[in-house]
């Protein structure tokens, strides 16, 4: 086995995926900015029983935006997992996030073409597919088509995939997952980890849209079955349901024995919130506790299909499960 290099392994997914490798016996190497924080990582490698001097494991320090130092850390790699992203539905981080997403993946694309072609393994998302309407379940061959129901963040993520397909064209080897939410232990209070957290502290608001979710376990397991399978040039959405954000909180509040969110955003509410955070935004930024976007679109209905997942030997697991073993992971590392 070869060396891999893993981008974004200080995230959620790529720590998730990190630790798997590790325990495979794969030599690892993991792109981080030489600033950037290792605790979220830390606290998923103990969860596997990882220390963070693995042997197997070794820290590169450079960016995607910086082309020689991608050049330097793909030197000897024949595998290559993208999880790195920006990840915000705030205005303010729209040039930074389009500038590491898009860029930086075409950085990336272009420097494994120029390194003799490592299999990349790039993570995309279901906000890249687009958007349902009237019930229709998005699939890998639905179509972008630009609509107000994409957030800046998808638009990002179908722009940075259309580099990797780019790639695909010039004969770069390799393949896409499009994970839905991801549902796992990290940090305990950034990503889909707010859930928890905000569960409880006694959150009583609740979206009423829909959206698909998967565990990071799985989707970290998909990752894995199509590198071994090395299957070329195609896009496999992973999720195991889709759900609305009632149920999901409610099975969270369950997990933690915390209050049930019990107040729809809905009605006056919706448009309330939609327009204080229109006008708000602008001047508080980020400290405000949910951008435009999040509220415009909570209650958006967004169904997508794991069928062709299925059809490749993934089998998800109920979405009840990954939440019952994220409250007990992040208790435990509390």
């Amino acid at each position: 086995m070869g060396k891999i290099l893993v981008t974004g392994a200080t995230g959620l997914l790529g720590a998730h995926l990190t630790c798997r490798l590790l325990l495979t016996g794969a030599c690892v190497k993991a792109l981080r900015r030489e600033h950037s924080s290792l605790s979220l990582f830390d606290r998923v490698a103990r969860l596997y029983g990882i220390e963070l001097e693995h042997p197997e494991l070794r820290w590169v320090y450079g960016s995607l935006e910086d082309v020689f130092s991608l050049e330097e850390a793909l030197q000897d790699v024949d595998t290559v997992f993208h999880c790195a992203a920006f990840v915000s539905f705030y205005k303010q981080d729209a040039a930074a996030m389009f500038r590491a997403n898009i860029q930086g993946t075409a950085n990336l694309v272009n420097a494994c073409l120029r390194a003799g072609n490592p299999y990349l393994l790039h993570v995309s998302s279901i906000a890249a597919l687009g958007r349902s309407t009237a019930g229709e379940h998005i699939n890998e061959d639905s179509t972008w088509s630009d609509s107000r129901q994409n957030t800046r963040y998808a638009v990002s993520k179908h722009l940075s995939e259309l580099e990797v397909w780019r790639g695909f064209e010039e004969g770069l080897a390799g393949c896409i997952v499009n994970p839905g939410i991801i549902i796992g232990a990290g940090d305990g209070s950034s990503g889909s980890n707010m859930f928890f957290k905000r569960v409880r502290k006694g959150l009583r608001f609740f979206p009423t849209g829909i959206n698909g979710f998967v565990s990071v376990e799985d989707t970290v397991a998909l990752m894995l079955l199509l590198w071994d399978k090395k299957v070329m040039h195609e896009r496999f959405i992973a999720i195991s349901e889709n759900t609305s954000y009632k149920v999901l909180l409610e099975e969270i509040a369950v997990s933690g024995n915390s209050r049930k969110p019990d107040i729809p955003i809905s009605g006056g509410l919706y448009i309330f919130l939609k327009f204080l955070t229109a006008m708000l935004e602008p001047v508080f930024g980020k400290r405000l506790p949910v951008s435009y976007e999040n509220i415009r679109l909570s209650n958006h209905m967004a169904y997508y299909s794991n069928h062709k997942a299925q059809e490749a030997g993934m089998v998800f697991e109920p979405l009840s499960v990954s939440i019952q073993r994220t409250a007990q992971q992040l208790n435990a590392n509390a």
